[in-house]
């Protein structure tokens, strides 16, 4: 008996942890959807890595990005092998008849020829390649044991190149010693050239990549190349205009008159981060008339028809169905990827809703923070753009959809930073008049000057409007528009240039 129920115990336990394994990767699946093309292997590799970075499933808050990276790693090899997954897998020159390179110096090889492939398979290949940049990203200033398989922080390895190491914390292993450690993983920009250089990927993806790589070139303080890459992407961007003469400068990135009837979404997405660029190198006379040319093709280009109508099924299928329904529904029905329809090659056009005023109030913040900064006497124009910004984005985050959590957060974000750069030119202005007012000697007594030497400054209108932008920062804090919480390097504006 004893033995008879420890086999029954067992093969429960075993079952419902296959079970659980199954459910887990389904829910996972219908998150993040795999190619159906792709192998088992790819799949589970692939829903591996999604469930480390995704914190629905990792409850621990800590992305270990050493293990990300090695499963999308052996995602990308199995679908890259021509005896599986990439079969029929050729390079950009191979199919041209092999002229042209293949390897580049200190990057690695150029990308595939992947028209063959459905749209599903390109898709899912981006994101893999995206998913290993972005995980060298993170291991980039990491080190790995060649003796152990372990990777480590560079600061605490022991070696010449780092006389005072830092202790390793509690719960890791001993610190490694320089002559074993190696790097951990490819670098960021062999993906992300792979991305560049591949034949089939779609403009909107080229240009993610693109813009992703000058991020990354940026955050390593190489200003030139990310230069080169940003203007890269407005090159990707531009390509597949018609008349591309007709909307952009190609070399300056600044946007013509004629750029509402030529100019397209991608476009305008690749012109606003190169002005944003310009803008944190402090190149603020390339970055303001790319800012401005931006903000007039968005005034001026048509409304959107689709837009009210998609708007009006979404709430008709929303009120037709009941929680319940759709739940079985989405349950019973298999998990397939959700290809957008929108290229972002498309003639640009302004949705019928308050988020694309909020898309105009961001471009606003930065032209106000640029006015502002370089004006050496009159500040207040870049206030007043600063301060209709707000407005703007205040009006939005009360109309916009609360079921839109992208549009949403992009609303609010705006709105903190938008209040948060009118609390600062409000304090700059109230210390230059006081600087000022002090250098010609118009200073009022107080109340203290007939028993000492201390004056006191009187009220000025930029102290009132300081307790104003307080007021209305509580008063928004209260009513949830915004937390008082956000991360600089995804909220709009910011770059305070002066």
């Amino acid at each position: 008996m004893a033995v008879k129920w420890t086999g029954i115990g067992w093969v429960v336990l075993i079952c419902g942890a296959i079970a659980y394994f199954g459910w887990q990767s389904e829910i996972i699946e219908r998150e993040h959807p795999s190619p159906a093309e792709w192998k088992y292997f790819a799949r589970t590799t692939w829903r591996g890595a999604w469930a480390r970075m995704d914190p629905e499933f990792n409850q621990s808050g800590f992305v270990d990005w050493a293990r990300v990276g090695t499963d999308l790693r052996h995602c990308l090899e199995i679908i890259e092998d021509s005896k599986s997954g990439g079969k029929g897998l050729k390079t950009v020159e191979e199919s041209k008849g092999g002229e042209g390179i293949t390897i580049i110096p200190d990057v690695g090889r150029t990308g595939y020829d992947i028209t063959e492939k459905s749209l599903e398979w390109r898709y899912g290949y981006f994101e893999v390649l995206m998913g290993c940049a972005r995980a060298a990203e993170h291991l980039d200033d990491m080190v790995r044991d060649k003796t152990r398989k372990l990777v480590f922080p560079k600061d605490v390895v022991i070696g010449p190149s780092n006389p005072n190491p830092r202790p390793v914390p509690p719960n890791m292993a001993a610190a490694p010693l320089e002559e074993n450690c190696d790097r951990p993983y490819a670098p960021p920009e062999t993906f992300y050239t792979r991305i560049l250089t591949s034949k089939g990927f779609s403009t909107k993806q080229k240009l993610d990549a693109a813009l992703a790589y000058g991020n990354w070139l940026e955050f390593k303080h190489a200003n030139e190349a990310a230069d080169e890459v940003y203007k890269w992407a407005v090159d990707i961007s531009s390509s597949a205009i018609p008349s591309a003469e007709l909307a952009v400068d190609r070399v300056s990135g600044i946007l013509k008159d004629t750029a509402n009837t030529q100019a397209t979404a991608n476009l305008i997405r690749a012109s606003t981060a190169l002005a944003t660029h310009y803008a944190h190198a402090g190149n603020v006379t390339k970055a303001l008339p790319i800012y401005l040319s931006v903000l007039r093709a968005r005034r001026f280009a048509p409304i959107d028809p689709n837009s009210i109508a998609d708007s009006k099924r979404k709430e008709v299928k929303e009120q037709d169905y009941g929680g319940v329904y759709n739940f079985m529904r989405t349950f019973l029905r298999s998990s397939h990827i959700r290809l957008d329809s929108f290229t972002g090659d498309e003639p640009l056009s302004r949705p019928e809703n308050l988020y694309a005023d909020c898309l105009e109030a961001e471009l606003m913040l930065y032209i106000g923070e640029i006015l502002f900064a370089t004006a050496t006497s009159n500040k207040a124009e870049g206030l007043g753009w600063t301060k209709q910004a707000v407005s703007i984005a205040q009006n939005g985050c009360m109309v916009v959809d609360n079921k839109n959590k992208k549009e949403r957060t992009k609303c609010r974000e705006c709105l903190d930073m938008g209040i948060t750069n009118w609390s600062k030119m409000v304090a700059r202005l109230a210390a230059i008049e006081k600087d000022t007012e002090e250098r010609e000697g118009a200073t009022a007594p107080g109340w203290k000057s007939w028993f000492s030497s201390s004056k006191k400054m009187p009220d000025t209108k930029w102290q009132d409007e300081a307790v104003a932008v307080e007021t209305l920062r509580q008063k928004l804090l209260r009513e949830g528009m915004f937390q008082q919480m956000r991360i600089y390097g995804n909220a709009p504006g910011g770059f305070w240039v002066g």
